[in-house]
């Protein structure tokens, strides 16, 4: 397994043994099919080190330790852990929220972009894809792209 570090961030090639038969891996940004993965959380994919390292930029390292917890629990039996894992997604929403305002008041549309993807992703994720608390996830995504120009 070869490591390739990047500005601050450690990604290293997918082991195709180490997962699950027929499970697929797929970018963090573009959903395409992943080969590295973030050596810090292990949940976490990308389909070239580009992509890391925007996202490593953009939002994933402050929130890497998050992720473990929340996408390594999937069929949680307990109530209460359910619960406490709502709470770590909403806790990331907020997160996403904030730090993707941030960069765009900065003028860096292109870091907001991982922040307001991952904010859409989430938000989708605990709230259902036909609701009207994914208006400011699709605003701020917008706003992003929009800037990139």
């Amino acid at each position: 397994m070869t490591s390739k570090p990047q500005a601050s961030g450690v990604t290293s090639n997918i082991m195709p043994l180490a997962f699950p038969r027929g499970k697929e891996k797929f970018c963090e940004l573009c959903k395409r099919e992943a080969y590295l993965q973030c050596t810090q959380c292990q949940v976490t994919f990308y389909c070239d080190a580009k992509h890391q390292q925007a996202d490593w930029v953009g939002i994933h390292e402050r929130i890497c330790h998050l992720l473990v917890p929340i996408r390594s629990q999937k069929d949680i039996p307990d109530q209460a852990a359910r619960r406490e894992n709502q709470l770590r997604k909403t806790k990331l929403i907020e997160i996403c929220r904030l730090v993707a305002q941030s960069k765009l008041s900065e003028g860096k549309h292109e870091e907001a972009l991982p922040a307001a993807h991952c904010l859409l992703y989430t938000s989708i994720d605990v709230h259902g894809p036909n609701t009207i608390q994914l208006i400011p996830a699709y605003l701020l995504l917008a706003e992003a792209n929009m800037g990139k120009r």
